[in-house]
């Protein structure tokens, strides 16, 4: 049995891929915000405010000795809308806070936990390979997520530790459910996905999945678009 720690497994991507691992049997420890629901209940449950940092680092501290990880997913991320202009310091930073800084510190510590052959996953963006309007921080912190992958699957490689990121597009969570009651900006987002669509969780999650079995054994490094075309489309 496998036991493999989730940062944000509670709701969205990261409740969908916790959901479907303990569909295989495996063991989980979830650090998030919110509590999971009652299926996720079994589990090991930390309540972590991963826009504090340092509140991490304690927790990873108070895990116990003898626990060895076969792998991480982090699927928390929050962002901002706003102009540049009205974009505060303190949010920049609350954002890289979650969507940057906890990974890494999470990765750092962790890295002695995990088995050889492990594999960690986080969750990016399309937004961390172009740019968008009114979301600086959160394109901004999505760019650095998939560059510290690649840096993290270099410095992990001779562990036999494998680093990837899944980029979806606009999936439907509690994060983008303001979107679907707006019928002109959804016709905006869906010309962009060229299958017409936005996509779901369980799509992202089976990617997810794949990234952490055996079936993915030779890929590092590497971000997989879950974008339904977005970023392999421009309309001249």
């Amino acid at each position: 049995m496998s036991h493999y720690l989730i940062f944000g497994g509670a709701s969205g991507i990261g409740a969908e891929v916790a959901s479907k691992l303990l569909d295989e049997n495996h063991q989980l420890t979830i650090f998030d915000i919110k509590k999971p629901d009652a299926k996720h209940a079994g589990n090991d449950y930390f309540f972590v405010d991963l826009s504090k940092p340092e509140e991490v680092e304690k927790t990873l501290r108070a895990l116990p000795d003898d626990l060895v990880l076969d792998g991480i997913i982090y699927s928390a991320g929050i962002r901002e809308i706003c102009s540049l202009s009205d974009l505060t310091y303190k949010e920049w930073k609350k954002v890289f806070s979650v969507n940057v800084d906890s990974f890494f510190i999470a990765v750092q510590s962790l890295q002695g936990r995990l088995k050889s052959g492990a594999s960690v996953v986080n969750i990016s963006s399309v937004s961390g390979v172009l740019g968008e309007p009114d979301r600086s921080a959160y394109v901004s912190s999505k760019h650095a997520l998939i560059g510290l992958t690649k840096c993290l699957a270099v410095e992990l490689a001779h562990k036999n530790i494998r680093v990837n990121s899944v980029a979806p597009g606009v999936i439907r969570t509690s994060l983008t459910e303001q979107y679907y009651s707006d019928d002109a900006l959804m016709r905006k987002i869906n010309n962009n996905h060229i299958l017409k669509r936005t996509g779901t969780v369980a799509e992202v999650a089976e990617t997810v999945l794949f990234l952490l079995s055996s079936k993915s054994s030779f890929t590092t490094g590497s971000t997989l678009f879950v974008d339904g075309g977005w970023s392999a489309f421009k309309d001249i």
